[in-house]
């Protein structure tokens, strides 16, 4: 196979990969990850291959590469936010706290106005306790 074929054949590739930023993102990702983890394995201190480190840089830096190349072939696009399924949630959140509310409402009834301190000045609770100790 001559060098025009392979030029001609990975031509689609290449300008799938400019044009897709997810993959590009994928892939700088994979790169950054497989340098730390060299830069890792390169200090003295650090046992490569007993290292969990490395091992979590590289299989992460194989899941990057690896979406990567999907994303080219496939042509995927980044995935877009669902914004519905966290509205779902945030409502789902917000009807079970009133219905928390008006539970605790029932259950209590009338006791929770009286489990509410009495506020009032400091002289009034003096003279309400001499007018009951004193009889009239």
């Amino acid at each position: 196979m001559g060098k025009t074929e392979r030029a001609a054949r990975l031509a689609p590739y290449a300008q799938e990969f400019l044009a897709n930023a997810y993959a590009q993102e994928n892939l700088s990702d994979g790169i950054e990850k497989l340098r730390d983890a060299y830069q890792r394995g390169r200090k003295r201190r650090v046992e490569p291959t007993r290292d969990e480190r490395i091992r979590e840089q590289l299989r992460s830096a194989t899941r990057s590469l690896t979406e990567a190349g999907r994303a080219l072939r496939s042509g995927r696009r980044k995935p877009k936010p669902r914004w519905g399924v966290r509205v779902m949630v945030i409502a789902g959140l917000g009807v079970a706290g009133a219905a928390a509310a008006l539970w605790a409402k029932e259950r209590l009834g009338d006791e929770s106005t009286t489990l509410q301190p009495n506020i009032s000045s400091p002289g009034e609770n003096s003279v309400q306790a001499a007018r009951e100790t004193t009889p009239a």
